[in-house]
C-alpha cells in the first residue's frame, strides 16, 4: 500500500515513525515545508519527501496519481479537509474509479439518516443557543482576529 501522508507536523511525523515499524506501506511524506517533509520521511528508507501546498486541490490530486497513492492520510490543520478531500475524489476520477467527478461526490456523499429536532428537548436547545449568541457576540473580535493570523499561517501542517 502506498499512502500520501499531508502534513508533517507533529501528528504526521508520528504517523510516519508509527508506519514505519510497520512493513504494510510506503509512504509518500508531504507537506508546505519541505524540510519538515524531510525529517519526518527520515523514519524509513521507503519513505519519499515532497513538498505540497495542502490547500491547492490540483497538486494533491496529481501527487497521489504519480505516485499510484491507494491512501490520502490528512494530518494536516481541519482547514485543509476540504480541498484534500475534493483531492482525493478528483484522483479517483484520474484513476478511473469514478467515470466523473459527479459520479465520486455521489459515490461519496451518501446520506442515510434524517436527523431532526427532539422536540422534548427544545427547552435546552434554546437555552444552548442563548449561551452561544452571547458567547459569540463577547468574543466575536477574537474570532476574527485568529481567522485574520490563520489566513496568514503557512498550509500542509
Amino acid at each position: 500500500m502506498r499512502i500520501l501522508l499531508v502534513g508533517a507536523g507533529g501528528v504526521g511525523t508520528a504517523f510516519a515513525r508509527i508506519a514505519a515499524r510497520r512493513q504494510f506501506a510506503d509512504l509518500i511524506v508531504s507537506d508546505y515545508d519541505l524540510a519538515r517533509a524531510e525529517r519526518a520521511a527520515a523514519a524509513s528508507d521507503r519513505y519519499q519527501a515532497v513538498r505540497v501546498d495542502a490547500r491547492d486541490t490540483d497538486a494533491v490530486a496529481g501527487l497521489l496519481a504519480e505516485h499510484g497513492c491507494d491512501v490520502l492520510m490528512n494530518a494536516t490543520d481541519p482547514r485543509f479537509v476540504m480541498p484534500l478531500y475534493r483531492a482525493a475524489l478528483l484522483a479517483g476520477v484520474g484513476a478511473k474509479i469514478y467515470a466523473s467527478a459527479e459520479e465520486s461526490a455521489r459515490q461519496a456523499i451518501q446520506p442515510e439518516d434524517h436527523l431532526a429536532p427532539r422536540p422534548a428537548e427544545k427547552k435546552i436547545y434554546d437555552r444552548y443557543y442563548e449561551v452561544y449568541r452571547n458567547l459569540y457576540g463577547a468574543t466575536r473580535p477574537l474570532i476574527h482576529q485568529l481567522a485574520g493570523l490563520a489566513s496568514e499561517a503557512p498550509a500542509g501542517g
